[in-house]
């Protein structure tokens, strides 16, 4: 369904679509920057005039606060991936020099790799589970195992 401007217009104008999404758009202040919480705003309000159909008795507004926070959380992920092209750069030499790492070595290369896309590239569970071929319970444990070792290391 196409939209026209004026209608997006009247849309921006009302005062129950701006404080909704301004409060969905609040919730992530701490993780993105004003500016970019208000392209999400404006692009979820955009997507949300398309795709909402009044016919499955969804609130409007009920569904425009889905909208930003899915607009949010799509931006987090993309700046999220963005950053792990930052973290390839850095120096293999002094990545070695952390601690982290020292605390990896005592890990298969399996579950280093593991470690490594969850909490470095932060991936989601299903993702490495698709990757190596396992549920992403399976991946859970592996990683919750790794942990767990890492941990009783540290005391130690």
């Amino acid at each position: 369904m196409t939209i026209s401007n004026e209608e997006y217009e009247n849309a921006l104008k009302n005062n129950d679509n701006l404080m909704i999404m301004h409060s969905a758009g609040s919730c992530f202040l701490n993780t993105l920057d004003r500016d970019e919480i208000h392209r999400c705003k404006l692009m979820a309000l955009w997507e949300a005039l398309k795709a909402w159909r009044p016919e499955r008795g969804r609130k409007f507004t009920a569904f425009l606060y889905q909208r930003v926070c899915w607009e949010c959380l799509k931006s987090i992920h993309y700046q999220n991936k963005h950053r792990v092209v930052q973290m390839e750069t850095i120096d293999p030499e002094i990545q070695q020099a952390t601690p982290l790492h020292e605390l990896l070595d005592g890990l298969s290369t399996e579950l280093k790799d593991m470690m490594e896309k969850r909490y470095i590239h932060r991936m989601t569970l299903r993702e490495i589970g698709d990757e190596y071929g396992y549920c992403y319970e399976t991946v859970r444990k592996r990683l919750q195992k790794a942990s767990k070792y890492m941990r009783t290391t540290l005391k130690a």
